[in-house]
C-alpha cells in the first residue's frame, strides 16, 4: 500500500455486517468504536443493511441483537460482475490453495 493512502477492501457497510456477525449483541457504541467510525454513522450503516434485508434486529430486554440473513447475503451483489456468495468462493478457493494468484503458479497463500 503506498505509504499516506489508507483504504480497506470491504465497505463500512462490509465491515459493520463482519462485526455483526461475529458479535451478534454488540452494542451499536461497541460497534462503532471497534471500527473506528462514528456512533451516528454505524447507525446509519445497521439501518442500511437492515432496509436491505441482510440483518435483522430483535430487542432482547433492553438492547438489540442482530442476525445475519445468510442467504440474502449471498444472492447481494458484490460488484458489477459478482454476487457475494460467487465473490466468497473465489476467495475460498484461493485459501484452499486451488486457484493461481499473481505471481504464483502453484495458488498457494505466501
Amino acid at each position: 500500500m503506498a505509504e499516506g493512502r489508507r483504504w480497506r477492501l470491504l465497505s463500512n457497510h462490509g465491515l459493520v455486517l463482519a462485526y455483526i456477525a461475529r458479535d451478534p449483541h454488540a452494542t451499536l457504541r461497541q460497534m462503532a468504536q471497534g471500527l473506528g467510525l462514528t456512533e451516528r454513522a454505524v447507525y446509519r450503516l445497521v439501518a442500511d443493511l437492515e432496509e436491505a434485508g441482510l440483518i435483522a434486529k430483535q430487542k432482547v430486554g433492553r438492547r438489540n441483537a442482530y442476525s445475519v440473513n445468510w442467504s440474502r447475503l449471498l444472492d447481494q451483489e458484490a460488484g458489477p460482475a459478482f454476487t457475494m456468495g460467487e465473490w466468497l468462493s473465489l476467495i475460498q478457493r484461493g485459501v484452499q490453495g486451488l486457484g493461481p494468484q499473481p505471481g504464483q503458479g502453484t495458488g498457494g497463500m505466501p
